[in-house]
């Protein structure tokens, strides 16, 4: 397997350039670059595959929109598999707003459906 002179492998790039794409979601490329400050040409050149390793600074702006850290965006990146938590957590709810973001508005409206559905059948069983 190739690897570029910092470490990072081709499949593994390939891996953070599909991550970027689920985190750009529906958004176009400037509308991207606008939520993140990451510029549009560097996130197009990622989605692509075609540019090495992003900066730190990049994966710092990158990372609260894709659910992982900047050091799990790193190990990807260089296929250190042992570092990358395999199952996501959500400890509060912006957490999960990272992965909200990325769903259709179809998604985002059965999810608040639910959300309210718990929440009415949860008061029930307390009045009960």
């Amino acid at each position: 397997m190739s690897i570029n002179g910092r470490g990072y492998t081709f499949n593994g790039l390939k891996k953070l350039a599909k991550i970027c794409r689920q985190a750009r979601g529906n958004s176009s490329y400037r509308e991207f670059e606008r939520i993140t400050g990451i510029s549009h040409g560097v996130i197009r050149r990622i989605e692509i595959e075609d540019s090495k390793m992003p900066e730190y600074s990049t994966l710092e702006k990158l990372a609260p929109h894709t659910g992982f850290t900047v050091r799990q965006l790193q190990a990807i990146a260089m296929q250190e598999e042992d570092l990358i938590e395999t199952e996501q957590k959500y400890w509060i709810a912006e957490d999960i707003m990272l992965t909200v973001r990325q769903l259709p508005q179809t998604e985002v409206a059965r999810l608040a459906k639910m959300i309210i559905d718990y929440i009415v059948e949860k008061h029930a069983c307390k009045d009960n």
